[in-house]
């Protein structure tokens, strides 16, 4: 709402990319029907981007506070599919079918080199948004980014063997080439970046209103 971007500098930006500039600015629920010739229907909607000078859309963030899961497939959902991965057969793929990219943008990016072709159940069933999202910000050539509260084990905890939750998994999916363009940003992040800038004092009522203190 203040428009201080410039907090996030630290948390997105990397040495081989530097995302944001002072000429960034912030669009909510973004959309673009071309990217999966989504040419009817409700679109691919990311919460929040950041764009650069150019006014290129190069951060997409999706947040979930409260949620613990990644939206699957509407069509598996409904039954009209019995959830047999398409990777090499994309006319199993209903979706497919009718015009969507998604299985053509996740062959372009390499995904079904990997374990995600080797899987007899189809992905997108379960964690369809994630897919979508990222494939989304790969074909604006930008960063895919999950903004969500560190306290849910839901999408990051540890387990007896090491890491688990979901963004673990998901990643273990996402080709070497493209592992730098997919981030999990906590809010607690967010709030010691806000912090650390003592600009915006509104920050501590913020804290406490949401257990954060």
């Amino acid at each position: 709402m203040e428009d201080d971007l410039s907090l996030l500098q630290p948390l997105v930006n990397s040495p081989q990319k530097e995302w944001l500039t002072e000429q960034t600015t912030a669009h909510f629920e973004y959309e673009d029907r071309v990217v999966f010739h989504e040419d009817y229907g409700q679109p691919t909607s990311i919460d929040l981007v950041l764009t650069d000078e150019q006014g290129q859309p190069r951060i997409f963030i999706e947040s979930k506070f409260t949620e613990t899961e990644f939206g699957g497939c509407s069509v598996f959902v409904s039954g009209d599919c019995d959830g047999r991965n398409p990777a090499h057969d994309f006319s199993l793929c209903y979706l497919h079918h009718i015009g969507r990219r998604y299985w053509e943008l996740l062959d372009k990016y390499g995904f079904l080199n990997g374990p995600l072709g080797d899987e007899k159940v189809c992905i997108l069933t379960h964690h369809y948004q994630f897919f979508r999202c990222l494939l989304f910000a790969l074909e604006h050539n930008g960063l895919f980014v999950l903004l969500s509260d560190a306290r849910s084990p839901a999408f990051n905890c540890d387990g007896p063997q090491g890491r688990r939750g979901l963004w673990p998994f998901l990643l273990s999916f996402v080709p070497e080439a493209w592992q730098t363009s997919v981030l999990n940003m906590s809010l607690q992040d967010v709030v010691t970046a806000v912090k650390q800038s003592d600009r915006h004092p509104w920050i501590t009522e913020f804290e406490k209103k949401y257990g954060l203190a």
